[in-house]
C-alpha cells in the first residue's frame, strides 16, 4: 500500500529566480541542475511510496537501484515536458489529480510531501482539499504563516531574525540595491576585511560573490569588478543585497561548513541530522558527508546548542516543514550562522537513505558522502553505459553494505549524481577515489 506520495519541486522552489535568468547560458544551465535534482526524491522517506517528478528518472536506474537497494514499492510519475513550476502542473493534470485522490482513498493516511512549500503547493493542496480530501499538512505552515518561507530563506530576513537572538554571524549590513552594496563593500576593504556580497534570494553559489582571495589595485578598482560581476547576471537586480566580512574558514574541522537540519511540525521542531558540506571555492553546494567520525561530539554539542534557538523561534513563527541552518567554523575557532535553507535539503536524501538501509539509529553504523553534480566528461551516456562502468563499485559490494548508488543523471549534461556508502571515512574517501578514476 501506498503511504507517502512526494512531490519533487525542486526547480519550482527557485521559480523567480529561473524565470529572471531563463535567457541567459548560466539560467539555462541552472533550471537543468534543478530539474534533475528532482531524481533525489527517489530516496526520499522509506519505501511503499510515489515520487512525482517534473522529468524521468531513466528506467534502468530505477530498476537497478529498486533491486540493489531493497525497494519493493516505488512508482515513478514523471510529466511528459519537463515544468520548473512542477506543483501548477500538477493541478493543471486531471489524470495526475486523479491519481492522487483515488491514491488517498486506498489509503486515509496518506501523506503528501513537498521539496519545498511554495504558494503553488498551497494551492495544489487546497486544491485537493476541495476534491474531498482530507489533508494533514504537517510540511506545510498555515496559510497566515506561509511568509515564512520566503522571509526566512532570504538572506535579510535571516539576518534579522539571527540578530534578534543573539546568534553570532558575520558582521555584516543590508543594502538596498548595488550602489549602496558597493559603498559598503568599500567600507570593508578600506579596513583590510575580506568581503561577501550575497543576493536576497541567492542560492547554492549564485548571486554570491566572495573577495578574500582576491587583490585589488585599489577601492575603485575593487568597485569596478564587482560591478562588472553583478552587471553581468540578473540575479542581482531589484533585489536586497547583504554585504557582511567573509569569515577565514579552518576547513581542517569537519571541511569548515557543517549543517544541521530540522523537521518542525506541531509538535515542535526536532534535529534530523548534522553534515558536513562540500563547497566549492565560489560558495556552490555540491554534496554532504554525514554519519561516522564525521563530527567531534563537542562539535555536535556546539551546533545542537545554536542550532536548536533557531528552530524554536522558526516554530514560534509559524513555520513548519523542513529546513537547515549553515555555519562556518572560522579559524578564530568560532561558529558563525551563514544562512538557513527553508526546504528539504541536500542532505535529506541521503538521510533517508541511511536510515533505510541501516535503520533509525544509523549514525555510529555507516558513513556516507555524496555528490549532486559530478561532471564525468565530455559526452552523455546512457544509463547501461554508466551503470556498467561503475559496476564492480556499485552497491552492495561482494554483498556488503557498502558501495556506490548513482542518485541522478542529467539527461542534458555529462553530470550525475552518487552516494558513497562505507564502514568508516577513510573507507569512504577510498571509494569515492575509485569511482574517480573509473572516469580518468
Amino acid at each position: 500500500m501506498i503511504e507517502a506520495i512526494f512531490l519533487a519541486n525542486t526547480a519550482e522552489a527557485f521559480e523567480g529566480l529561473l524565470n529572471a535568468t531563463s535567457s541567459t547560458k548560466e539560467g539555462m544551465r541552472r533550471m537543468r541542475h534543478e530539474l534533475s535534482l528532482s531524481q533525489r526524491a527517489f530516496f526520499w522517506g522509506s519505501d511503499h511510496k510515489v515520487v512525482i517528478i517534473p522529468s524521468p528518472i531513466p528506467q534502468a536506474l530505477v530498476d537497478h537501484n529498486k533491486q540493489a537497494c531493497g525497494y519493493s514499492e516505488i512508482i515513478i510519475l514523471p510529466l511528459e515536458t519537463s515544468k520548473i513550476n512542477l506543483s501548477t502542473a500538477v493541478s493543471d493534470n486531471p489524470s495526475l489529480m486523479d491519481y492522487i485522490i483515488q491514491a488517498w482513498r486506498q489509503n486515509l493516511e496518506l501523506t503528501i510531501s513537498p521539496y519545498a512549500a511554495t504558494d503553488s503547493f498551497a494551492t495544489l493542496s487546497h486544491m485537493l482539499t476541495q476534491h474531498g480530501m482530507r489533508l494533514a499538512m504537517k510540511e506545510m505552515p498555515k496559510a497566515n504563516s506561509l511568509w515564512t518561507v520566503k522571509y526566512l530563506d532570504s538572506k535579510a530576513g535571516f539576518r534579522d531574525e539571527m540578530q534578534k537572538l543573539g546568534v553570532r554571524i558575520p558582521e555584516g549590513f543590508v543594502a538596498d540595491g548595488k550602489n549602496q552594496a558597493l559603498d559598503i563593500a568599500e567600507w570593508f576593504y578600506v579596513q583590510g576585511r575580506p568581503i561577501a556580497l550575497k543576493a536576497n534570494y541567492g542560492e547554492s553559489g549564485w548571486g554570491l560573490i566572495i573577495t578574500s582571495d582576491e587583490s585589488f589595485l585599489d577601492a575603485a578598482s575593487l568597485r569596478e569588478k564587482i560591478s562588472r560581476r553583478m552587471d553581468n547576471d540578473p540575479v542581482w537586480e531589484n533585489t536586497l543585497i547583504v554585504v557582511e566580512e567573509a569569515i577565514a574558514v579552518d576547513i581542517n574541522i569537519a571541511g569548515g561548513s557543517p549543517s544541521t537540519e530540522f523537521y518542525v511540525d506541531e509538535g515542535g521542531a526536532r534535529i534530523t541530522y548534522h553534515c558536513g558540506q562540500f563547497l566549492d571555492p565560489q560558495g556552490g553546494f555540491f554534496g554532504v558527508e554525514i554519519g561516522k567520525g564525521v563530527f567531534s561530539e563537542l562539535l555536535i554539542g556546539d551546533l545542537e546548542q545554536i542550532a536548536d534557538a533557531v528552530g524554536d523561534r522558526y516554530y514560534a513563527l509559524g513555520y513548519r516543514g523542513y529546513f537547515d541552518v549553515d555555519f562556518i567554523i572560522g579559524k578564530d575557532g568560532n561558529l558563525y550562522m551563514v544562512e538557513t535553507n527553508m526546504r528539504r535539503t541536500g542532505g535529506t536524501h541521503v538521510h533517508d537513505f541511511a536510515r533505510h538501509l541501516f535503520g533509525e539509529q544509523w549514525f555510529d553504523k555507516a558513513y556516507l558522502l555524496s555528490h549532486d553534480s559530478f561532471c564525468y566528461g565530455s559526452s552523455i551516456y546512457d544509463p547501461e553505459t554508466l551503470l556498467n562502468l561503475l559496476g564492480p563499485l556499485l552497491y552492495p559490494m561482494n554483498g556488503e553494505q557498502k558501495g556506490v548508488v548513482v542518485t541522478l543523471m542529467n539527461p542534458w549534461d555529462a553530470i550525475m549524481g552518487y552516494v558513497v556508502i562505507a564502514q568508516d571515512k577513510t573507507q569512504g574517501r577510498e571509494l569515492q577515489q575509485q569511482l574517480l578514476n573509473v572516469f580518468r
